[in-house]
């Protein structure tokens, strides 16, 4: 399907296989490579082959950039029991990664675990057949002398970890054996896998005594039989007793590797086969992972795959301890534990619960249910019903033995009853062993609130019921009895560069000024990071991803909502609302949005004044143009202000000298904070009146929006208003302003940067000598620009501002990077 070329890194020499879609290959072959990317990238394990990069070349075929591995286990079969135990529990240990995620591989064969030149070399690869348990379409394929009963029958509803188990098993057999349990034509091998008779194992090699009979639960035809999950089956083969000296001596000497095969997509008539229950595992004290040898950071690739692979989470440590230590209380003590996460929007309340479910699934220690929807959801998911009518529901039920089939399938199609059956199945499972139930912003739904407090009733079962949400929209489950609480604040600034920077590859500039605008929420980072990949805004540097930051521009917003979400959390009368709505012939639409408020949380409990959320500014919609400019109006003076705000708000209502006069502040005075606003003003101001080239005003207009665009690093068409700016300074005899200065190594014009060296005025602060550096930086005068970058490093460092100090470090590590000293570049990063 794909030809592979070997490559390297051009920055890093790191050895990379580009994999690439052959050229007459179009349809399905498409749709599978995307579907093999998408599912490497969103996983992230020591024993997953890892990817780089992928995307289009000029020729329309798809690409993508992989690990490159020297081998694969066809080449270099293990030869004894040592090799072979090594490499099954590094298969294991992939799959119930894999697993955690409901991504079930299928394709489980000797060739698609490579070897890498590493201390750890195995590496599981080839995700094209993966199938997400639940989906409810899914293209039916294998490779056949590996593959379970119900691959072969097409059952994709019933595949799950145990279909890998199968085919682990095979491949295991194999290894210790010579060949796989059978063999034949496809029709032979559909037969002899759907019997599940395995031959006697003749080993080539001294195997433990007890491993055939591992072997042959793997190969159990029903997936009842089977492990349950990956951690079960590695923990029955480490069960096994050593290898027992017979005197074997290995009779062969390579494999040959089978072919995937297509199969056709007519459904199976076969009946449903229920998964396997087996006894949970015991809960670990801890949930961290051994320490293993982070990949190599490629840091001019990977622009194809924002989007696409999963951001893992970063920090909040202990709130996973607090999470573990109540999974921990609920499985000793046989007690439900209810534990309610809240944050600001965008703080990771939902990553956290997500990320509880699949580590107990991978670690097998609960089962794990998730409620981001209706219940109805919940129980269709479970059952593996989705896509079903109401009758294929029934019939998969009863083949599955669910008690009362008719009630759940009732309650899967009209909600009914849904949240006794949710309840009542959660406590059957928890009769089995413990149970780990997330419930995301359970405040939104009367139900999902009712079935938070019906599970935080049964008392006497092992269940962890986390509740995630935001502050403020988690009173009511926080009011459940026996709740802990906990609260996720911003990331750390350490936390910060690990997302930024060692996660995503971004470059440290660009990574700061992403800081300094979007916050320390993972969520705002991660979209505002994703604004910029939209718009085509990434560019690979040596030193990692460059970004122009996109400004979040909010949707018109109407009165009687528009002051109040402008105004973010702060509280006005309600009378004072009424006042500018009468104005505005709105009195309806207000009551209307008085009744949306409440609904939203935004209406203190006496009735007398409004808050909102600066989140909730999306939920509002365009409306009158002359209503907002009254909702301006009125805005506009309100006390404590921001600046930023203030000149939007005036100038949004064609207030233009006092919009004017509040700019002429910002010029010197602005640090960051409401880009979107100051340059929407900046612009209405401009329209509205037009200023002759060299009149001071359009000078302060224009060096605020180069200050402006420089912070986001958006520099598109601004060479022309730069080169005006600088123009202009020179025929009235000012000094270039330092952030001018700046722009030019960023635009590449020498002649115009000699030009701004030689009008700057004299460098007296921090800003204007980094300016200056910059430009001696860019026009290859290295000594004067390590002189300033020195001073500016001097001065951050007496001062103590830690985030200037680092700034200057990289700065100097620029220079002795182009002046020929990279030891003395890597120093200086390593420092900063």
């Amino acid at each position: 399907m794909a030809e592979v070329w070997a490559a390297t890194h051009a920055a890093t020499s790191t050895p990379v296989a580009i994999k690439r879609l052959q050229a007459h290959l179009e349809g399905r072959a498409r749709e599978l490579f995307r579907l093999e990317v998408e599912a490497m990238a969103s996983l992230q394990h020591p024993r997953i082959l890892l990817v780089w990069d992928h995307g289009t070349d000029a020729e329309g075929r798809a690409w993508v950039a992989l690990e490159r591995a020297e081998a694969s286990m066809v080449d270099r079969p293990p030869r004894d029991w040592k090799r072979a135990l090594a490499a099954t529990v590094a298969l294991l240990e992939a799959l119930a990664h894999a697993h955690g995620q409901r991504i079930v591989h299928r394709d489980i064969k000797p060739g698609n675990l490579l070897l890498v030149d590493a201390p750890d070399p195995y590496r599981l690869a080839d995700f094209g057949l993966a199938h997400v348990i639940g989906a409810t379409t899914t293209y039916h394929a294998g490779t056949p002398p590996y593959m379970a009963p119900e691959q072969f029958d097409r059952r994709h509803r019933d595949f799950g970890p145990w279909t890998d188990l199968y085919a682990v098993g095979c491949v295991l057999w194999q290894w210790v054996s010579g060949a796989p349990p059978y063999a034949g034509t496809f029709d032979a091998l559909r037969a002899a896998h759907g019997r599940g008779r395995p031959p006697r194992l003749v080993p080539w090699f001294d195997v433990p005594d007890d491993l055939e009979a591992v072997l042959r639960a793997m190969l159990d035809a029903d997936p009842a039989g089977r492990p349950a999950s990956a951690a079960s089956a590695l923990t029955d083969l480490l069960s096994c007793a050593s290898a027992v000296p017979r005197g074997r001596t290995l009779g062969w000497s390579s494999f040959c590797d089978a072919t995937t095969t297509l199969l056709d997509e007519v459904p199976s008539q076969a009946p449903a086969t229920r998964p396997p229950v087996g006894a949970r595992l015991p809960v670990p004290p801890t949930w961290r992972r051994p320490p293993s040898t982070p990949p190599p950071l490629l840091t001019s690739a990977g622009v194809g795959l924002f989007g696409v692979r999963r951001v893992p989470l970063v920090g909040r440590v202990a709130e996973r301890d607090l999470l573990w230590s109540a999974l921990l209380r609920a499985v000793t003590l046989e007690v439900t534990e209810l534990v309610v996460v809240g944050g600001l929007e965008g703080a990771g309340a939902s990553a956290l619960g997500r990320w509880l479910c699949e580590r107990v699934v991978e670690l097998d220690v609960a089962t794990a249910l998730s409620v981001t929807g209706s219940l109805a959801d919940l129980l269709r998911d479970r059952w593996q019903c989705g896509g079903l009518d109401d009758d294929e529901t029934l019939s998969r039920l009863r083949e599955l033995d669910v008690p009362a089939p008719e009630r759940v399938a009732r309650a899967m199609s009209t909600g009914a009853g849904a949240l006794a059956v949710a309840s009542e199945h959660v406590a059957e499972l928890a009769a089995d062993g413990a149970v780990v139930v997330w419930v995301d912003d359970p405040d939104a739904s009367e139900e999902r609130l009712a079935f938070v407090r019906d599970l935080a009733l049964r008392r006497e079962r092992p269940i962890l019921v986390v509740a995630t949400g935001r502050v403020g929209r988690l009173a009511a489950v926080e009011a459940a009895e026996a709740g802990v609480g906990i609260t996720l604040e911003p990331l750390s600034e350490t936390e910060v560069l690990t997302l930024l920077y060692d996660v995503l590859g971004i470059e440290r500039a660009s990574a700061n000024r992403l800081t300094d605008a979007a916050g320390r929420t993972p969520g705002t980072l991660l979209e505002a990071v994703r604004r910029s990949v939209a718009a085509g805004r990434v560019r690979a540097t040596p030193l990692g991803h460059e970004l122009d930051l996109v400004p979040e521009h909010e949707d018109p917003l109407p009165l009687p909502l528009v002051a109040l979400a402008l105004l973010g959390e702060d509280a006005v009368p309600l009378d004072r609302w009424e006042v500018v709505a009468d104005r505005a012939g709105a009195l309806d639409g207000w009551r209307q949005a008085l009744d949306q408020a409440r609904r939203l949380g935004m209406v203190q409990e006496d009735g007398v004044s409004l808050v909102m959320h600066p989140s909730a500014r999306r939920r509002v919609v365009a409306s009158d143009e002359a209503v907002r400019q009254l909702a301006h109006d009125l805005i506009a003076d309100t006390p404590d202000l921001r600046d930023q705000e203030r000149a939007w708000h005036l100038a949004e209502a064609v207030r233009i000298d006092e919009a004017m006069t509040v700019l002429r502040t910002l010029a010197t005075t602005w640090r960051g904070g409401g880009e979107a606003r100051v340059l929407d003003a900046l612009r209405k101001v401009s329209a509205a009146r037009p200023l002759p080239e060299d009149h001071p005003d359009q000078r302060v207009l224009q060096g605020l929006e180069v200050r402006i665009r420089l912070h986001f690093g958006d520099l598109r068409d601004l060479h022309a208003q730069v080169v005006a700016l600088v123009a202009s300074c020179e025929r009235v005899g000012e000094p270039t302003p330092p952030h001018v200065a700046m722009c030019c190594p960023r635009l590449g014009d020498s002649p115009l940067a000699r030009r701004v060296l030689a009008t700057l005025a004299p460098p007296t602060d921090t800003t204007s000598r980094r300016a200056r550096g910059l430009l001696c930086q860019f026009l290859g005068e290295l000594d004067e620009a390590r002189t300033c970058f020195d001073q500016v490093l001097e001065e951050a460092l007496a001062q103590g501002v830690w985030p200037v100090a680092a700034s200057a470090l990289n700065d100097l590590a620029q220079v002795d990077r182009l002046a020929g000293r990279p030891e003395a570049a890597a120093d200086r990063w390593r420092r900063s």
